[in-house]
């Protein structure tokens, strides 16, 4: 039997393979813009951001997290919640704790920062965790004893939603999730007593609340109508999380057994999501929509990203993502090996520019991945999958294609967890890049 030949390229990557397993550094640590802790991070796309933070720090960036300026809050107090609708409307919230009048500043800007408003709520039931907008008029005030606030003219006026009477009902509120105006969840509760989902289906007039665990969920994701995951946990019994299949009519509960509260569920493509452990000093991740869950710390990394605790992640696109947490750290993600983005990604049809082979997604990935390419002129073009051994295992692409961006799926065909090569032929360019089955 003739044994195929190994591509030279591939034998080179084979020389580094004891080195880089399991290495891929999707994150990678930026230039601090401050040594203040970060706790809240949002993006609207690859370039135009924010951060917020301890002693009322709000930076913004235009270039994708290269330069950031500071915007003035007119506070000294911790940030900890933030959010964007467009580039102009944004919102935060701040506690007041330290002297009267106690109680929550939300904070607004309609020019994106350049200028904040801040409007104190006080009183023993005006601490709030959350704040979150179906649009620009429409959002939620989430908070302590079971404190649920909503506006419908934009914050102008806000009313107590009806919570039902239940034992968990008034229990802290930490997030909302919708999928759509009548349709969402609420999550929470406190350490040791009770995790808690309350339900709307009539655009958050009234909650209906049920116990899904002992420690509090910080955070729910929709795959569709009716299957929903949220992520929690406590400092003792470590990350947890709940899902549920049928709209919230019945929730499982797993213990991932791992240190660390899961903080937020930020899901970057339909599969893959990463979830900040807080304190932990972890970030964790799956790639099969929660079935599986890894320490992406415990990966082989030589970056010291995990000296910090990562308490809040966005991505702004499938391709690009911030993490941010203590002593002013800032993480970027990107599964790309340089900036030359395919058109196919920034939705843009023109011809490109030269034959490009893209970073599969997700990575690591079961059962099944995407991969893109480009390619600039017609072109015979070749994809093929090798293992470490050099033994093809699939040929994905293997025909004459039009100048344009395209997209090949990869399914592992049930081949054992480990790292595999798929290499890119076209005239005279070779590209070869490393993806991993994790099961």
């Amino acid at each position: 039997m003739m044994k195929s030949t190994l591509p030279f390229s591939i034998v080179i990557l084979f020389l580094f393979a004891a080195k880089i397993l399991f290495a891929q550094n999707y994150w990678h640590q930026i230039e601090k813009p401050t040594q203040n802790n970060l706790d809240a991070v949002q993006f609207l796309d690859s370039t135009t951001g924010w951060v917020a933070g301890d002693s009322g720090l709000i930076l913004h960036t235009t270039n994708g997290g290269t330069t950031w300026f500071r915007q003035n809050s007119k506070l000294n107090t911790q940030i900890h919640d933030l959010v964007f609708l467009n580039k102009n409307l944004g919102w935060g919230l701040s506690l007041k704790y330290i002297a009267q009048p106690y109680g929550t500043y939300v904070l607004k800007t309609t020019n994106g920062g350049q200028n904040w408003d801040t409007t104190l709520f006080s009183g023993d039931n005006a601490f709030f965790n959350k704040i979150y907008w179906l649009d620009s008029l429409e959002g939620f005030l989430g908070g302590f004893a079971g404190t649920l606030l909503k506006t419908t003219n934009g914050g102008l006026s806000w009313y107590q939603a009806y919570i039902d009477s239940g034992i968990v009902s008034r229990l802290p509120i930490l997030n909302f999730a919708f999928y759509n105006h009548n349709y969402g969840f609420a999550c929470g509760g406190f350490v040791d007593f009770s995790g808690v989902i309350w339900k709307t289906t009539d655009n958050g007039e009234t909650w209906n609340s049920v116990s899904v665990s002992a420690d509090p969920v910080h955070d729910l994701h929709f795959f569709d109508s009716t299957r929903v995951i949220g992520v929690g946990g406590d400092f003792e019994y470590g990350t947890g999380y709940v899902r549920t299949t049928d709209a919230g009519g019945h929730w499982n509960f797993i213990s991932l057994q791992t240190y660390g509260i899961g903080l937020t569920a930020a899901f970057r493509t339909t599969g893959e999501a990463w979830v900040p452990l807080g304190i932990g000093n972890d970030i964790i991740f799956t790639s099969d929509s929660g079935k599986t869950w890894t320490s992406y710390k415990h990966l082989d990394h030589s970056n010291q990203v995990f000296n910090y605790s990562i308490q809040d992640i966005n991505f702004a696109n499938s391709t690009t993502g911030f993490a941010v947490g203590s002593d002013g750290v800032i993480l970027k993600y990107s599964n790309f090996s340089n900036g030359d983005i395919p058109d196919l990604i920034n939705g843009n049809n023109s011809t490109p520019s030269k034959f490009h082979l893209s970073q599969n997604y997700p990575n690591p990935f079961n059962p099944s991945t995407k991969i893109e390419y480009s390619v600039p002129s017609a072109s015979y073009v070749e994809i093929k999958v090798y293992d470490t051994l050099g033994k093809q295992v699939s040929s994905l692409v293997n025909e004459y294609k039009q100048p344009g961006a395209y997209e090949v799926t990869f399914n592992n065909r049930n081949l054992p967890s480990g790292i595999y090569f798929y290499e890119f032929k076209a005239k005279n360019f070779i590209s070869v890049k490393k993806m991993i089955i994790l099961k």
